[in-house]
């Protein structure tokens, strides 16, 4: 598996990264054009996704997917970080006291995934 490029060396990370596979609707917010993707791994501050879209460094972009065991889809705004060859680094941005919320859900999920595996 690849891994997203980063100046910090694992141990410094924010949040541990869990792997997993999922499809991820990633829409390019530039282009109002969603494509569809696969998340890679997730923590509580981001995703790493392989899409077919170009995307740069800055570019703001939305992902909306289904956590496993979750019932119901999350949809976050995200901002590209960095790209490896292969997936996209997303950084998740809240705009609004609405996507707060979002990343607040999300970050209990993420907190509560004792069985995947670590990346």
């Amino acid at each position: 598996m690849a891994t997203l490029t980063s100046d910090k060396p694992v141990e410094q990370r924010r949040w541990r990264r869990y792997r997993f596979d999922l499809p991820v609707a990633l829409t390019v917010c530039r282009e109002h054009k969603t494509v569809n993707a696969r998340g890679r791994s997730l923590n509580e501050g981001g995703m790493a996704v392989s899409a077919e879209v170009k995307l740069a460094a800055g570019d703001p972009v939305t992902v909306e997917f289904t956590p496993p065991y979750a019932h119901l889809p999350i949809k976050l705004s995200a901002v590209v970080r960095n790209y490896d060859g292969e997936f996209y680094g997303l950084e998740f941005v809240a705009h609004s006291a609405e996507q707060q919320e979002e990343i607040a859900l999300l970050r209990l999920f993420v907190q509560g995934l004792t069985g995947l595996i670590p990346d």
